[in-house]
């Protein structure tokens, strides 16, 4: 027997199904279930407690300024408000435009300066 279930409200679900199989008496089954979203929160620490999940949700990271050949931390916390796990994947991807707009106030800077600046590499290889 398959029952499926195509939830288009959250909240608790209840059914009856009459099943009925050749040479047997009809049987009822009682079809329950309780349908929540499933959710991923990223949360940073309070700076001042600590505290995960007290310092805002967020759905974006800011490294600010970070100097080349330096690492930067920033800790914070995935919280899956489901009963099921749920896979992620963390990707980046390079700000181009901030790159180029950075660049160029450098290199007029430089210029003023008689420094050429080369241009940054922001490919995939780079």
């Amino acid at each position: 027997v398959t029952v499926t279930l195509t939830a288009t409200e959250q909240g608790p679900v209840r059914a009856l199904a009459r099943v009925i199989c050749e040479g047997q008496v009809p049987q009822m089954l009682d079809i329950s279930a309780n349908v929540v979203d499933q959710k991923l929160e990223l949360s940073f620490p309070d700076k001042e407690t600590g505290k995960p999940g007290e310092g805002g949700q967020v759905g974006k990271v800011d490294f600010g300024t970070t100097l080349y050949g330096n690492e930067m931390t920033i800790v914070a916390m995935l919280a899956n408000h489901s009963p099921q796990p749920t896979p992620f994947f963390i990707s980046s991807e390079i700000d181009r435009s901030s790159i180029e707009s950075m660049h160029s106030a450098i290199g007029n800077e430089m210029g003023e300066h008689g420094v050429e600046v080369p241009r940054p590499q922001t490919g995939p290889d780079a």
